[in-house]
């Protein structure tokens, strides 16, 4: 019961996280300014997550191979 608990805790943060600014018109809050991301910039982040996973694939099957070695 209690590990239910801690995940429906840990599943219920990124939810809360997204009613905020539903949250803020009802309390009469200003809502965050954030900055705008155009479509070259998410291509750049989304090919540096990319690399990222492609260098930690990498690095992961090389260790692999040599422990078989």
């Amino acid at each position: 019961m209690q590990t239910l608990l801690i995940r429906l805790s840990i599943a219920a943060a990124p939810l809360m996280l997204l009613a905020d600014p539903a949250l803020a018109q009802l309390l009469n809050r200003r809502p965050r300014v954030v900055p705008e991301i155009d479509a070259s910039t998410g291509l750049l982040a989304a090919a540096a997550v990319l690399a990222a996973l492609a260098f930690v694939w990498e690095v992961r099957r090389r260790r692999a191979r040599a422990v078989h070695a």
